[in-house]
């Protein structure tokens, strides 16, 4: 019988693993590439892949 689980417990194993870290970074760098981070369900993603891309220490916000 399958185990359920959460999607807290898929995060804190892909979290805990670089190979799955790499492995989600690089399927998310495809589907920017491709376009598909640009459909409405996908903006929170885009906005936080963008926000990632921002070099350390420079705010979102302009003085």
């Amino acid at each position: 019988m399958p185990v359920e689980i959460s999607l807290e417990e898929h995060a804190q194993a892909v979290l805990g693993s670089p190979a799955a870290c790499r492995r989600v970074l690089r399927a998310l760098a495809e589907m920017d590439v491709s376009g598909r981070l640009d459909e409405a369900k996908w903006s929170s993603v885009a906005g936080e892949l963008e926000r990632l891309r921002r070099p350390a220490g420079r705010s979102m916000w302009r003085r």
